[in-house]
C-alpha cells in the first residue's frame, strides 16, 4: 500500500444525525455521571471533555484503498496512535496492537471524499473497506452510545479538518509540528 499525503488530514468528529448531536470520542460514563475516556469510539455530549479528540487519517491506495484512522494526541489528556478498529460485533475501538488496522471508507453527500479542505465538511459517512456504515444503537442516553458499524441509526458526520496534507504518522512520530503545546 502506498501513502498519499495529499489526501491525509487531521480532524475531529460530530454527529449531525438529527437527534444525535454530539462528538465523535472515547468518553465513557460511570456511576455518579463522572466521564472518563476508554478505549471504544463513542458518541458524546460536547461537554463531556474538555477538549475533543482528534483524529489523524491517512491515506492508503492499492487494493482495497481507504483511511487507516488513528488518535493523535495534540493537546495533554488524548490518546496518542491508537487505530480505529472494528471488534467481532461492530464496535469501533482503539487497538494499539493492530498489527493490520482497518481501512476506511468516506463519503460526503453519497460521493467518494475526494482531497480534504480545511474548514468543516458536512454530509459525511464512513464504513469500513467491506462493511456497512458506522452508526448506533437506539439508546436514550449518551452513556451507551458506542459507535457500531451497522447499527440501526446511520451516522450522518461533520468533519472539522485542522489541517491538510499530513505526514504519515508511525510509531515514531511524524506529528510534532501539529502537537499544541
Amino acid at each position: 500500500m502506498k501513502y498519499v499525503q495529499a489526501r491525509s488530514f487531521i480532524a475531529r468528529l460530530s454527529s449531525m444525525t438529527p437527534g444525535k448531536e454530539g462528538i465523535l470520542d472515547s468518553v465513557e460514563w460511570e456511576s455518579g455521571a463522572n466521564a472518563r475516556k476508554n478505549n471504544w469510539l463513542t458518541l458524546s455530549s460536547e461537554w463531556s471533555v474538555a477538549h475533543q479528540q482528534r483524529f489523524w487519517f491517512g491515506y492508503y491506495e492499492g487494493r482495497d484503498p481507504g483511511y487507516v484512522i488513528r488518535t493523535v494526541r495534540l493537546e495533554d489528556g488524548d490518546d496518542d496512535f491508537s487505530p480505529w478498529d472494528l471488534s467481532r460485533n461492530g464496535y469501533v475501538g482503539y487497538y494499539v496492537t493492530s498489527r493490520n488496522p482497518v481501512r476506511w471508507r468516506i463519503w460526503n453527500h453519497g460521493q467518494v471524499f475526494g482531497l480534504p479542505l480545511a474548514g468543516r465538511c458536512e454530509q459525511i459517512t464512513i464504513a469500513a473497506v467491506g462493511s456497512v456504515p458506522l452508526g448506533i444503537r437506539k439508546q436514550p442516553r449518551f452513556e451507551e452510545q458506542y459507535i457500531q458499524a451497522g447499527a440501526a441509526i446511520k451516522l450522518i458526520l461533520c468533519l472539522d479538518i485542522e489541517h491538510t496534507d499530513v505526514p504519515e504518522f508511525d510509531q515514531s512520530g511524524g506529528l510534532d509540528a501539529y502537537r499544541r503545546r
